[in-house]
């Protein structure tokens, strides 16, 4: 007998969240973004499962699903110093889901599998390969909702795309 291996995905989508109105009327009040990790051996698979425990509940449906790939490359983050004169931190893992994203069409649009398969191996040779990839693929807008101000001193406000560009860099 073969094992199945089962994958990760993490699924995300919104939850109407209602109150009565006293009528005994529901009123739609605001959705709440939910969040599940499911193992299934494939995205549909994992898709067919949220689907089957949630039906009849007050979604949109999925929002997003990701396959999770762990590996020790996304315990680090891309350090570089933007003009404001503080140093912020990027997960690696969102600049490595970035390049997965937009060659996955090599790999049967298998975001997991461009990520095993080409993008760790290419930024576990050179920290500069990830470094590349931000610079000339990415804008601060992709990223700045991740970062993390890794300094503390007041600063005042510069222009961010050009720090994201020309800034000074490190993978630690």
């Amino acid at each position: 007998m073969t094992e199945v291996l089962l994958k990760k995905f993490k699924l995300t989508w919104e939850e109407r969240q209602t109150e009565h109105d006293g009528y005994g009327d529901e009123i739609d009040r605001y959705f709440v973004n939910k969040e599940l990790i499911i193992e299934a051996n494939s995205e549909d698979a994992a898709c067919e499962i949220w689907d089957k425990e949630h039906a009849n509940e007050g979604t949109n449906g999925l929002d997003h699903i990701y396959e999770i790939v762990e590996h020790e490359l996304f315990n680090k983050s891309l350090h570089i110093e933007m003009p404001d004169g503080y140093t912020y931190a990027v997960p690696v893992e969102i600049i490595a889901r970035n390049r997965a994203e937009a060659y996955a069409d090599e790999y049967g649009d298998d975001i997991g599998e461009s990520l095993r398969e080409d993008t760790i191996p290419l930024f576990m040779e050179r920290d500069y390969n990830i470094r590349d990839w931000a610079s000339n693929n990415m804008n601060w807008n992709d990223v700045k909702a991740h970062a993390r101000r890794v300094t503390t001193e007041e600063k005042q406000e510069y222009d961010f795309e050009d720090g994201w560009c020309n800034g000074e860099w490190a993978v630690k």
